[in-house]
């Protein structure tokens, strides 16, 4: 088992090897106890590429599970930077001022604007908008693509 592990599954040590054979027979051991099928080296070896795959699985989403929390590290330091520089600051808010009037303007609704720079000027999520106009969160989405629709125009 542990032979053909190693030989079929790239990336794994001896020691890993056996580890993970020895989990498969286990796992073999405790669903048929008397290995009643036709073919056990088939199962066994099924049982074995099975426990291999799901360990290189588990370890990838470590993997991406900690890219994601060092991106949300960087990123909070960055808004944390952004944040702290008044001229940018002060851009920013006219930047949202300017599109409030505009959609105002427009014959926008003032809720949908309202939920329209929740989102995007203070990245609040759409769960959450929904819980606070206590409206769906599809109907949230629909009227923050309606307001998008009219910004491209």
């Amino acid at each position: 088992m542990r032979r053909f592990i190693l030989d079929n599954i790239g990336g794994i040590g001896i020691e890993e090897a056996e580890s993970l054979a020895h989990k498969a027979l286990i796992k073999v051991w405790q669903k048929d106890p008397v290995l009643t099928t036709a073919q056990p080296m088939t199962y066994l070896r099924s049982a074995a590429r099975l426990e291999a795959l799901m360990k290189i699985r588990g370890e990838k989403r470590r993997e991406r599970l900690n890219l994601k929390a060092i991106e949300k590290r960087e990123g909070i330091r960055k808004k944390q930077q952004r944040a702290n520089d008044p001229v940018k600051t002060v851009l920013r808010a006219e930047f949202w001022k300017n599109i409030r009037k505009q959609l105002l303007d427009a014959g926008t609704n003032p809720e949908s604007i309202e939920i329209f720079l929740q989102h995007y000027q203070h990245g609040i999520g759409y769960p959450e908008l929904a819980r606070r106009f206590r409206i769906a969160e599809g109907t949230i989405a629909s009227r923050i693509n309606r307001i998008k629709e009219k910004i491209r125009l």
